[in-house]
């Protein structure tokens, strides 16, 4: 009868553990990765969000004039929301505004993602 000799290997069980444990390990990261490219997506949506703000809030400033709050505001509110490029962004913006006191109002604009606002305050007239 002939003796068993040793040999030195990895048997298939071990194989099949090694695998297993691969496997887990990149469903791990794979799930990581996909959170951070979530995260990343939505920092980009809010970085948009506040250039268009930005942009209204310029052209605002820039502006300045007389308005009558029949008429002017409402198609200039308009006017720039068109222009704000938010067919392309993903982003809903809201442009809202009060009378605070006469000739002077409060802009308002809000933006959908976690609700974020930026807000400014103009006056009519040539007094600032």
């Amino acid at each position: 009868m002939k003796f068993l000799k040793k040999e030195d290997g990895i048997t298939l069980i071990e194989i099949m553990a090694s695998l297993v444990l691969i496997l887990i390990l990149i469903i791990g990261f794979s799930g990581a990765f996909i959170n951070g490219l979530r995260s990343e997506a939505l920092v980009d949506q809010r970085l948009e969000a506040r250039r268009i703000s930005d942009s209204i809030i310029e052209r605002l400033r820039n502006n300045r004039g007389d308005w009558d709050i029949s008429t002017s505001i409402d198609d200039y509110s308009l006017h720039l929301v068109e222009k704000g490029d938010n067919e392309n962004s993903g982003v809903d913006i809201i442009v809202s505004y009060d009378e605070v006191e006469t000739n002077l109002f409060l802009f308002e604009i809000t933006w959908e993602d976690r609700n974020y606002s930026n807000e400014i305050l103009l006056t009519g007239g040539d007094d600032l």
